[in-house]
């Protein structure tokens, strides 16, 4: 009893020792990150944005860079009120965690403009790109890129606005739908995988993931629905009528929004074009939600002759949606930059990839759990 006692009282009077130590490591981080600021702009000659750089963790404070000098840790909770002080109305968030979504929703609904990186490898590339211009200085200069929180605040100042992308209010509604499908998919192998005298022990499991599925679904599509109207069209014009079609219909419209070309579509989802042996990303979860809603477009059984025709089907689905969503409004007319078929370099030489082997509900399953703090599981290769 004693010795707890004595325990306890150690930690508290080591308590303050340990707050003034942080604060003394926050402060020369924050120096080290104004440094590799200020050489960035007078040695490399690099011009930074004028959004504010936010670089979020899931356990610690965030860090908010505003150029040239306002570099701070910051509670989640504090982000709108802090960058209204400041009078900044853009963000540049490193990636999407999952756990600060409704900062992120409340900043959007204050009136900022919120963005993410494209892919998270974006930073690790801009690393690179500056450790190749201290070597063709021949180290005339040298810039130490620590791996911190305040370093990575400082370089995300310095991205270009083509890796930007803008954030969507419905992105954690979609988390949920996705993680709930996910969960059903690996319920549902796992029922598969038992000898049926085991097998009624999962199938309460699968009933309960399946209704919870749905009532994400609900909510996803409504708040899809909401913010992007011509979901809703398309829908009925496809006569989807179960919640999870209509989920996939409205994460593939979402996921195709930020496409700038067709090119950009399909290879996002997993269509390589000719001459390219090799992806340089695709989206799996985005390839899993356009089988799955060529399945229920072109109402096509599992294990059947049409089963065949998926490849082609899929691709002039993709096809369709994109020239729904950039089509001019009122007219009913599309953008000059449209062609009425599919282009000649595009036509006939696509290779998607396989279909999955299943209806439309259960015997084509997820393609993995979603990776906290991204919005797809893209693969970027370089």
């Amino acid at each position: 009893m004693k010795t707890e006692v004595k325990a306890r009282t150690k930690a508290i009077k080591k308590a303050p020792e340990e707050k003034a130590q942080m604060r003394c490591e926050d402060k020369r981080k924050i120096r080290r990150a104004l440094n590799v600021y200020r050489k960035m702009v007078e040695k490399c000659g690099l011009k930074p944005g004028d959004w504010a750089s936010i670089d979020f963790h899931w356990k610690r404070l965030a860090v908010v860079f505003v150029p040239p000098n306002v570099l701070r840790a910051v509670e989640q909770e504090e982000l709108p009120e802090f960058l209204a002080e400041i009078g900044v109305r853009k963000a540049l968030v490193d990636s999407l965690v999952p756990q600060h979504a409704d900062v992120l929703v409340e900043l959007d609904k204050s009136g900022f403009e919120v963005y993410y990186l494209s892919w998270p490898e974006v930073l690790d590339n801009f690393k690179a790109f500056v450790k190749r211009i201290m070597k063709e200085q021949k180290k005339r200069f040298r810039i130490e890129l620590r791996k911190d929180d305040y370093t990575d605040a400082v370089l995300l100042s310095f991205i270009s606005p083509k890796y930007h992308r803008r954030f969507d209010r419905c992105w954690a509604k979609m988390m949920d739908w996705r993680d709930s499908d996910s969960s059903l998919s690996y319920a549902l192998r796992r029922l598969s995988s038992r000898s049926k005298t085991r097998q009624q022990r999962f199938k309460d499991e699968v009933k309960l993931l399946r209704k919870m599925r749905n009532e994400d679904a609900k909510r996803f599509v409504e708040a899809a629905k909401s913010h992007h109207p011509i979901i809703e069209e398309i829908i009925e014009e496809y006569g989807l009528k179960e919640p999870h079609q209509q989920a996939y219909c409205a994460e593939v419209i979402i996921e195709m929004l930020p496409c700038k070309t067709f090119a950009h579509a399909l290879k996002k989802s997993w269509f390589p074009t000719k001459g390219k042996a090799k992806l340089t990303f695709y989206d799996r979860r985005l390839a899993h939600a356009v089988t799955q809603l060529t399945y229920a477009a072109y109402h096509i059984k599992a294990f059947s002759k049409e089963q065949k025709t998926v490849k082609t089907r899929a691709r002039e689905l993709l096809y369709k949606l994109w020239e729904r969503l950039h089509q001019q409004p009122g007219d009913g007319r599309v953008e000059e930059t449209r062609v009425t078929e599919l282009p000649l370099h595009l036509r006939g030489c696509l290779k998607p990839s396989p279909p999955s082997r299943g209806n439309v509900e259960e015997k084509n399953p997820a393609l993995g759990p979603h990776t906290p703090g991204r919005t797809d599981n893209t693969i970027a290769i370089y």
